[in-house]
């Protein structure tokens, strides 16, 4: 004997399936939170790194100003480069003052409110101190870095 075909009903599942809205929400909050970290994390690193090539390009211009007065050993020691921070540019017309000029003129398109100092002495000991505006990158608002050698 064969059964009548009876069609049968889905049945009312007694255990609930997927997510519910409270947990979709919770996981969304997370992931937001994750992500802002992550943003604050790059930006930090972005402000970092500007301020460690702003201080690389620093450490080029002093080296670069440090060569210039080997090479011209006998004006340097005569005082002829020697110039303080906040100093007026030189007049130009000899060779130690167009290379003030143009030192200083270099700073100042490479760095933030930037400005340098030239002191040697008579034996040829030089300090070279390049200063600068770091606030942008979270640093204190004069920033500065000083070489000395002897030429």
């Amino acid at each position: 004997m064969t059964t009548p075909y009876r069609k049968t009903l889905p049945r009312r599942p007694t255990a609930q399936y997927g997510f519910s809205l409270l947990e979709i929400m919770i996981a969304v909050l997370v992931l937001a939170i994750g992500l802002l970290g992550l943003s604050a994390l790059q930006a930090n690193g972005l402000r970092a790194n500007g301020s460690a090539q702003q201080r690389s390009q620093a450490v080029a211009l002093a080296n670069d100003m440090m060569e210039r007065l080997r090479a011209d050993f006998r004006n340097a020691i005569a005082g002829a480069y020697n110039r303080d921070i906040g100093d007026e540019l030189p007049d130009a017309g000899s060779i130690p003052s167009e290379e003030v000029i143009n030192w200083v003129t270099t700073l100042q398109m490479l760095l933030p409110a930037a400005d340098g100092a030239v002191v040697c002495d008579g034996i040829g000991n030089c300090t070279v101190t390049v200063q600068w505006d770091d606030s942008r990158a979270g640093g204190s608002d004069a920033t500065s870095f000083s070489f000395s050698s002897q030429i």
